[in-house]
This record gives C-alpha cells, structure tokens and sequence, in this order.
C-alpha cells in the first residue's frame, strides 16, 4: 500500500521528533526517517505560526526543487534556493545553483538538454 506524506523528516533524534510534534499539529501528515526506516508520527495541533510558517517555507523549497530536477527548469531551481532560510539571496542562489548543477550532472540531465547520452 503507498502512503504520501506531507512532509518527510530525515533523523529521528530529539530535534527530528520534535520538528514532528510541530509538523502532525500543523494538521499535516510526516514520516520520520530514522537509521531503522520511515515511522509515521501522529501528534496533536501545531499552534505556533512561526513553526507553520517555517514549514510552508520548506514545503514551498521542496515543490521548487522537484518541479527543477523533473523539468530542467533553471528558475525553479534558483527559486526554491530564493525560498530556503539558509540563501534568500539572488547571488547565493544563482552561484549555489550552478555549483549544484555542475556537480551533479550526471544526475541531472533535465539540464543539459544538448548533451548526447550514448548507452551501451
């Protein structure tokens, strides 16, 4: 049986059970990932707006970094970067991004398009 989650949080030390405290009283569902697999966590109402607002932000970074690696698309990428705590700065994204982007290209051919791939 497949299950989605509105969140999924990698670590089920103490921080990562409390991110999920706060994430199942958002109204949200989560699966908490610890070093023995997923365990969803069922937990009352989060109540606090900055934790939710937290959250909306994570999910928004998350949407944009999935919608860059299936479509190839540059400004989703630089996006969810722009959306993340962490960066916020156009720059940094864009620099960040690159960066990434390079690295990883073998993994990434969404954006490099031109490329000839050449299986044997």
């Amino acid at each position: 049986m497949d299950r989605h989650y509105d969140i999924t949080i990698i670590g089920s030390g103490p921080a990562g059970l409390s991110a999920a405290l706060y994430i199942k009283r958002a109204g949200l569902t989560c699966a908490v990932i610890g070093k023995d697999g997923a365990e969803p966590v069922a937990i009352d109402k989060v109540d606090n707006r900055h934790i939710i607002g937290l959250m909306r932000v994570g999910k928004a970074y998350e949407k944009y970094t999935v919608e860059a690696a299936t479509t190839g698309s540059e400004a989703a990428a630089i996006n969810a970067l722009l959306v993340h705590p962490l960066v916020g700065d156009w720059e940094k994204a864009h620099k960040c991004f690159e960066e990434m982007k390079w690295a990883h290209k073998a993994y990434l051919p969404e954006f490099f398009p031109n490329d000839v791939v050449i299986k044997c």
